[in-house]
């Protein structure tokens, strides 16, 4: 049994950066304590005592195979694999290298931000919005809305499964997309380093489809996010296609990304041959965080509805009965109870709606925030009734 109600704060710590008395859910990591099999490996490196250039062994890309063999029951060419150092970085370097500057970049939204921040840079980038139904708590693509930005596009960017909503899109979502890829001829840029906190389904690899779909595919993975290690650095990028992983691996290098620090290799050899375990219980504890949250807010703050999470250790709280904007609400809970939360507005498409909760802490902490949530709402609605009578009293 792995401890998750211990609080890791460390230091310099930029989600824990906040005044005395706040409680940030924030940022996308843990505060949980990495997995001791990490630990240990870490400890070995560092007991060599030299950290110079190193290499990326074999061992490396073969314990990524074994990882999506054992955990998703898919095969994965070895030949596919580079070392990278980051996903958004990746991204930048593919921009920068294999896009011109009248190239078309598509995203969709509400959607991690950097993405079309990456992107606005010298191309044009197109947003596609998803569309969000009340009754199901649940995001679809627009088809009919994609299909007609992707005709015109040369990089679209999938995040999968997809942040900050917790969508896990189908296999036959995915084949959609890379057929329409073959159709338009358009580069796809897939971000999975979500796909291992999924919790009533697992995700689809995009890499474990028909190799036949795969020519125009670019596929990120890292532990990163499962793993509570996004200060390490480490990240797999898988490209099918020949042709397409010379020109990503030049990119790579080019920003000099394919330079390992001494710490990564062995981070990711452990988590991919020892973590299997720590991870099925970190998902026990987020999907207790997350039915805990559901039943307290239905039950004290029934304005505040979470759409339906299936990946992810992010919570996408709707507040659109409010009616008010995301900013405006975070900035209000923040000054009166200390509870900093993100603000939907980031993440574009109807992300002004919503706010994102960070539910990778401990239950205390998850309790102490709902119970600030619940005051700040409170608080919040009483000024909106003062302010109502004090125009009807007038």
């Amino acid at each position: 049994m792995y401890n998750f109600d211990k609080v890791a704060k460390f230091q310099n710590s930029l989600k824990w950066h906040v005044n005395d008395g706040e409680l940030p859910m924030t940022l996308g990591d843990m505060d949980f304590e990495v997995a001791p099999e990490i630990i240990t490996e870490l400890h070995k490196r560092i007991e060599n005592k030299n950290f110079g250039y190193e290499y990326i062994p074999y061992k490396y890309y073969a314990s990524v195979a074994k990882w999506y063999k054992e955990m998703y029951n898919c095969t994965l060419d070895i030949s596919w694999m580079s070392f990278s150092q980051g996903v958004v970085a990746t991204l930048s370097a593919i921009i920068t290298n294999l896009m011109s500057e009248d190239s078309v970049i598509t995203v969709l939204t509400p959607g991690f931000d950097k993405f079309k921040k990456v992107g606005e840079g010298k191309q044009k980038v197109l947003v596609s919005e998803l569309i969000y139904d009340k009754e199901k708590r649940n995001y679809d693509i627009n088809w009919l809305d994609l299909e007609d930005k992707l005709k015109k596009t040369n990089l679209f960017v999938l995040c999968n499964p997809h942040s900050p909503v917790g969508k896990i899109w189908s296999q036959k979502d995915l084949e959609k997309i890379l057929k329409l890829s073959l159709k338009y001829d358009f580069k796809i840029f897939s971000d999975e380093i979500h796909g291992e906190i999924t919790f009533e389904k697992k995700y689809t690899p995009l890499f474990s489809l028909d190799e036949k779909l795969l020519k125009n595919t670019i596929i990120a993975v890292s532990p990163s996010k499962a793993f509570n290690i996004a200060g390490i650095q480490t990240a797999t990028i898988i490209t099918p296609n020949k042709e397409l992983k010379e020109q990503v691996d030049n990119a790579i290098k080019s920003f000099h990304l394919n330079e390992a620090n001494s710490l990564a290799v062995p981070a990711t050899i452990a988590v991919y041959t020892e973590g299997r375990v720590w991870l099925e219980e970190l998902k026990d504890y987020l999907r207790e965080n997350r039915n805990f949250i559901e039943r307290f807010l239905e039950h004290n703050v029934p304005d505040v509805k979470p759409s339906l999470n299936e990946a992810s250790y992010f919570l996408w709280l709707d507040i659109s009965s409010l009616n008010v904007d995301a900013q405006e609400l975070t900035e209000f809970i923040r000054k009166k109870t200390g509870l900093i939360l993100t603000a939907g507005d980031k993440f574009d498409g109807n992300g002004k709606q919503f706010l994102r909760m960070n539910i990778a802490t401990s239950t205390d902490l998850i309790e102490d925030a709902l119970r600030r949530l619940q005051r700040a709402i409170v608080l919040f609605k009483r000024k909106d009734d003062d302010l109502m009578n004090l125009i009807l009293n007038k």
